[in-house]
């Protein structure tokens, strides 16, 4: 049966998209680190984001710019050859006193670069934390963000490289701007 407001298929449930489902927008994100589609990547961040990466790389939890931290991954991911975010399901729960939503998700992050290296990957396996708040616009922005890892794999010394590699991209490749080369 045809319902014009849902489309051919009436048996199918709309698509879902950041603005109606908080789940999505942390498939949005994933898939803008990917794609280095950095406005996309933008447009799930709040202003500001508590960001936690200790239990990855030490150091402290970090209230940032939402702007600065977009200059942080664009700092490092464009200089892979490529990178792929895989998560499992999407939990969410509601915060206590409404608004906000916690999601989990364990998730996989490979990341590849052709360097002359033994093992050309680094894989870090973990469980992402976030926390998304309704926006007037009707998107869900992530205000928290913690990525908890379980393990790792392959060679994080490719982190160091990728950085340089970025760098130079940014100043001449498009894939600094935004937007992966096939091969």
């Amino acid at each position: 049966m045809t319902n014009p407001a849902r489309g051919a298929h009436s048996d199918r449930p709309p698509r879902l998209s950041p603005t109606t489902d908080p789940t999505a927008t942390l498939t949005a994100l994933l898939h803008s680190f990917d794609d280095l589609d950095w406005p996309r990547a933008r447009a799930t961040l709040a202003d500001t984001v508590v960001v936690d990466y200790t239990s990855v790389f030490g150091g402290q939890v970090e209230t940032l710019d939402a702007d600065r931290l977009v200059r942080r991954w664009q700092g490092v991911l464009p200089g892979f050859d490529a990178t792929q975010h895989l998560t499992g399901p999407v939990l969410a729960s509601a915060e206590p006193g409404g608004g906000a939503v916690l999601l989990e998700a364990q998730a996989r992050a490979y990341h590849l670069l052709r360097s002359g290296s033994a093992d050309p990957t680094w894989l870090i396996a973990g469980r992402y934390q976030l926390t998304v708040v309704p926006a007037a616009d009707g998107r869900w922005l992530i205000t928290e963000l913690t990525l908890r890892r379980l393990y790792e794999q392959g060679d994080r010394g490719l982190l160091t490289l990728a950085r340089s590699r970025a760098v130079t991209r940014r100043e001449g490749d498009p894939r600094g701007a935004g937007g992966r080369r096939e091969g």
